[in-house]
């Protein structure tokens, strides 16, 4: 179900087959998006609503799904609200009602304001089509569309016909005019994707008694959001035209999303979730799955498969079933390998077994480090472990195993750049660090300054143990930040990503919490 509309009051739109309840809800929730079910009873069913106020003048996009699991409240294309439910919509043969209290009723479900563009689908679509249908009004899977009327005004998607105006006194039909008032620096129409337009009318009102009007003319301001890469705006006009303000947003050639600890949980969901809905090209995993049998934990993540892969953590040995599960579902022979996407190298260790010199192991990663040096094909070089190797006091110790000993100078000195683990669950980040023999938990910094420079001997470890096992207030408590430390946070759960440009030569990293706020953003190259 979607609905694009503006109002001070409340909206309900109950579906013939769905019969879903969404609404702009005055009280108690002064204007928050509210949905639900209703059965054929008019009970309800599965109600939430968001934190956020709407009634502010400006439209707003809002679309409610259910998957059989969850019911989703979006706004604007961003998730606001998950509720894991076993309640089902029933069947009910009300008419559709848009702006009106069902018939027989005597709820308060008027819609004062205006509305737009609203569809109802027979399936749920997933966070992928609501992101796309936000961006760039592709509509998900019209073949399932059972309701659709986009009443030709402001925003809409039908055409609009030219108007002969039959004097100065009345406007275009279909069209909602907002008077003079002070400018606002938030967006008025909403997001333009790719390859869309949508028209912005505008009404000279004159006098309709002046001697001249060959000269009348208006002037009007809008301001343009532009997406990640960029923030500049169109410039001003004026003599000779006026700047064109900063250039437009990088576009990245491919991107990786990289978590561990992830568990079954609601929160895991929203992890999937904000992976599907962002379209990275790449997952990695730094090990910790389930956190029980792995059954659940393989429902939910076979729809990554075919561009995932990951490291081992220690759950994932002391669980029922063991590793086998595992390794069957990656197609792993061992739990230390090394792969390729892209110009990047990966090169995954196992920290539950022995890594020290003269191990398997230690002398796999060894051989694989070395080999990668004449290999044309490979930029960067990234470590995965689960256990980390430093960082801030929390639940779990560092360097548990001697991977520092073991691991870091051999690391630094074959151009490994990063090295990303899990175990500890909060979100950390380092300088561009070289191995400290004196005290190899407390690195040394050699640079700390974006943007790093590749060719430096030195890594940047990162702990992103962020993917759902723990969330709020569980997630794993943080001492003071070290000095080599650049960021850390145990506040959100999200992703840490790597997002490539200049032909996979340079990386712009950040985490991004599941909301779609990013922190920590720097750039290697």
């Amino acid at each position: 179900m979607i609905m694009k509309g503006i109002g001070n009051d409340d909206a309900d739109i109950n579906g013939y087959y769905i019969n879903y309840n969404l609404k702009l809800n005055n009280t108690p929730y002064q204007n928050q998006l509210e949905c639900n079910f209703l059965d054929s009873s008019a009970n309800y069913h599965a109600v939430f609503t968001d934190s956020e106020t709407w009634n502010d003048g400006n439209w707003h996009w809002a679309c409610v799904t259910y998957d059989k699991v969850n019911e989703r409240l979006y706004c604007d294309g961003v998730l606001k609200m998950t509720l894991a439910t076993t309640d089902n919509p029933d069947n009910n043969p009300t008419d559709l009602t848009i702006g009106a209290e069902p018939a027989g009723t005597s709820e308060d479900h008027f819609w004062f304001g205006d509305l737009d563009e609203v569809r109802v689908w027979n399936v749920g679509l997933t966070p992928t089509e609501v992101l796309n249908y936000w961006n760039t009004s592709e509509v998900p899977r019209t073949g399932n569309l059972v309701y659709e009327n986009t009443f030709g005004g402001s925003g809409g998607t039908t055409s609009v016909v030219a108007q002969t105006i039959a004097d100065k006194y009345t406007s275009p039909t279909g069209v909602s005019w907002r008077t003079v008032e002070t400018l606002s620096t938030a967006p008025l129409y909403g997001n333009l994707g790719p390859n869309q337009s949508f028209p912005i009318w505008l009404w000279l009102h004159v006098d309709a008694n002046a001697i001249s009007r060959s000269n009348d003319k208006g002037i009007f301001t809008t301001n343009l959001n532009i997406p990640q890469g960029g923030g500049g705006s169109g410039g001003s006009g004026g003599s000779g035209g006026g700047t064109g303000g900063n250039p437009p947003p990088t576009t990245f050639e491919y991107r990786v999303a990289i978590s561990g600890d992830w568990g079954c949980e609601p929160t895991t969901d929203d992890i999937i979730d904000l992976i599907q809905s962002q379209d990275y090209d790449y997952v990695v995993g730094v090990g910790d799955n389930a956190y029980e049998a792995s059954g659940c934990w393989v429902t939910r993540f076979t729809p990554l498969k075919p561009n995932f892969n990951s490291g081992y953590g220690n759950h994932e040995y002391s669980e029922t079933g063991g590793v086998s599960p595992y390794k069957t579902f990656f197609g792993h022979s061992l739990t230390y390998f090394t792969f390729k996407f892209q110009n990047i190298q990966f090169f995954v260790g196992d920290t539950n077994l022995d890594i020290d010199p003269g191990s398997a192991q230690h002398t796999f990663l060894t051989n694989a480090l070395v080999a990668s040096q004449s290999d044309s094909t490979v930029t960067w070089r990234i470590g995965i472990t689960h256990h980390p190797w430093f960082g801030a006091g929390s639940d779990h110790p560092y360097d548990e195993f001697n991977q520092v000993e073991a691991l870091h100078t051999l690391f630094q000195n074959n151009h490994v750049n990063i090295v990303c683990c899990g175990h500890n669950h909060n979100n950390q980040r380092t300088f561009q660090v070289a191995y400290n023999s004196g005290s190899p938990t407390s690195p040394t910094i050699v640079d700390s300054t974006s943007p790093y420079n590749r060719a430096t001997i030195g890594l940047i470890h990162v702990v992103t143990g962020t993917g759902g096992h723990d969330t709020g207030s569980g997630l794993y408590a943080l001492g003071s930040q070290p000095g080599f430390q650049a960021y850390q946070n145990r506040t959100y759960n999200g992703v840490w990503e790597i997002n490539a440009s200049d032909n996979g030569q340079t990386l712009t990293c950040q985490f991004r919490e599941v909301n779609g706020t990013v922190h920590d953003t720097f750039v290697y190259a």
